[in-house]
């Protein structure tokens, strides 16, 4: 059963055609950050690190919507993997 997050995700996915086949729906940048601090957080914990470095190495190549990320972390109870960020121009919870 999905969560808030995850239906949020979702629904902000933009339906793009990949390699000629039908539409598929591609989560946005922040989307996908909100998975992997979901998954960081309720997902193998040995997994953890991969996760946030993923995160991370986004935050490298793209200007993320910081404020949608955080408000998630803060909803979804992900605060401890959004801490553990070490992303420039991460904004404090």
């Amino acid at each position: 059963m999905r969560d808030d997050a995850q239906h949020h995700v979702f629904a902000t996915a933009t339906p793009t055609a990949v390699d000629g086949t039908e539409r598929v729906r591609v989560l946005t940048p922040e989307g996908c950050c909100i998975m992997l601090l979901r998954e960081a957080t309720i997902g193998d914990r040995r997994r953890r690190p991969l996760r946030l470095r993923d995160i991370e190495a986004r935050a490298l190549v793209r200007d993320l919507g910081w404020d949608e990320i955080r408000t998630w972390a803060s909803k979804r109870g992900y605060e401890e993997a959004y801490r553990e960020l070490r992303a420039e121009g991460k904004p404090e919870l």
